[in-house]
């Protein structure tokens, strides 16, 4: 059951960091790290005010910042399963 979980906010997690970053949202990882923490109330909200935390992207070189985008799956992947390996070991 924790691994069914664990895959649920996983791609819930990825799904709101990529699609935060593509909107333009200022603090995608926050969202992203609370939508694995606490699912249920953050990614329903998330989704109903996600175009609400829509901005105007003005990067300079106009590329996204692969770094961070790359820390939030690692937390995301790492938040996600946490439970289900603490049982195993």
């Amino acid at each position: 059951m924790e691994l069914i979980l664990g895959v649920i906010f996983f791609i819930s997690g990825v799904y709101v960091l990529d699609d935060a970053t593509k909107r333009g949202v200022s603090n995608q990882l926050a969202w992203a790290v609370g939508t694995v923490i606490l699912w249920l109330i953050v990614f329903p909200l998330y989704l109903v005010r996600r175009n609400a935390l829509t901005q105007t992207v003005s990067n300079i070189d106009g590329a996204e910042k692969p770094n961070s985008k790359r820390l939030g799956f690692v937390l995301i992947l790492l938040l996600s399963f946490t439970p289900y390996l603490w049982d195993k070991f």
